[in-house]
């Protein structure tokens, strides 16, 4: 019996069902009838929030080995006909490399892509829409979507212009087709969500903050750079564009001699902070001195009791402690006791 699988081409877009074959493969040309162009399948892995590829084998989609294809929301990859980078792995102990992985890759410039069309009358077809956009200029593709069960139309489409000064003007006014006003905009995940800092590593030891910024200002606008200190021969690049900080990281790059690492900058991850459980926090309550509105402070700190000298002697990050437990016990549903023990303390200064 077939199975369906949600499929997407953005996540921030609706998911089509597409069916599987009798042994739980998916037929790639059952892909490319409703994603065009499509190659593959990826999917998030829920435990290490990374992407995983979906084997294709013989023009067919092999559901994952551990779990088959579950209730996972699949990520349509597509053909990518531009030149792509390798990236290149150096050694502290390679002396040379050939020099098809030194050279720099050069694209042209990028254009704004695929325009997404929202709020498309239902009987609108892509023939409309070619002859809607057409007036602005020369059309790449116009493309209506359209329900995988009922093949009538999802309500909103996408359009490409062969020039991105066309695609800007077409951004920049309001359209109604078809006597419904439209929403024309980049999709969501181009226009929000594209990182723009940049990790730079190997650099020569010499390097400053203006050579940085004289070498990367020629693919766009640097709004950042930083060079942490002492120098350890890394840096930190942010672009005003998350595209051009894309275009830069493909790209294979040299300064001096050095052949440098150009990554996506990682955020930092969050440090692990325990915080008291609501039972350990009564249990503090109730076995530590009222003086302190129960939070075991003054055995703590070895002050004895709650008294002039201790408040006094009582050290500054205790305080600071104490303020944020008071705040967690609020956040975590006793608003009514934290409060009246924050308000006991500050009565008694």
């Amino acid at each position: 019996m077939a199975q369906y699988v949600r499929v997407t081409e953005d996540e921030s877009l609706p998911a089509i069902e597409v069916p599987t074959e009798a042994d739980g493969t998916i037929l790639l040309s059952t892909l490319q009838a409703q994603f065009p162009g499509a190659c593959g399948l990826r999917y998030k892995n829920p435990e290490t929030d990374s992407w995983r590829g979906i084997r294709l084998l013989e023009n067919m989609l092999c559901p994952p080995a551990e779990e088959g294809w579950g209730g996972h929301l699949y990520v349509v990859v597509q053909k990518n006909d531009s030149t792509s980078k390798r990236k290149i792995e150096e050694s502290p102990n390679t002396k040379a490399e050939p020099e098809t992985k030194m050279t720099k890759i050069s694209s042209p410039e990028d254009g704004l892509g695929d325009l997404i069309v929202l709020g498309l009358p239902w009987k609108t077809t892509a023939e409309d829409m070619k002859e809607y956009f057409q007036k602005f200029g020369e059309i790449v593709m116009a493309e209506v979507k359209m329900d995988y069960g009922s093949s009538k139309s999802r309500g909103f489409g996408f359009v490409n212009f062969k020039d991105p000064e066309v695609a800007k003007t077409v951004l920049s006014q309001v359209h109604r087709i078809q006597g419904r006003l439209c929403e024309v905009r980049l999709p969501r995940c181009k226009q929000e969500f594209m990182p723009k800092k940049l990790f730079v590593g190997r650099l020569p030891d010499s390097t400053n903050e203006g050579d940085l910024l004289d070498y990367f200002s020629k693919f766009g606008e640097v709004i950042d750079v930083y060079i942490p200190k002492p120098m350890r021969g890394i840096s930190f690049v942010t672009f005003a564009s998350g595209e051009v900080a894309k275009k830069v990281q493909s790209q294979n790059h040299r300064l001096g001699s050095n052949l440098l690492n150009v990554n996506f900058a990682e955020p930092k991850a969050a440090k692990n902070v325990h915080m008291p459980s609501p039972a350990d926090m009564q249990s503090m309550s109730q076995n530590s001195l009222p003086g302190w509105g129960g939070m075991g402070f003054p055995e703590m700190y070895g002050m004895g009791s709650w008294n002039n000298a201790g408040r006094q002697n009582m050290p500054y990050n205790a305080s600071a402690a104490y303020n944020s437990m008071m705040q967690s016990m609020m956040n975590m549903g006793n608003p009514s006791g934290a409060s009246n023990m924050m308000a006991n303390r500050h009565g008694r200064r």
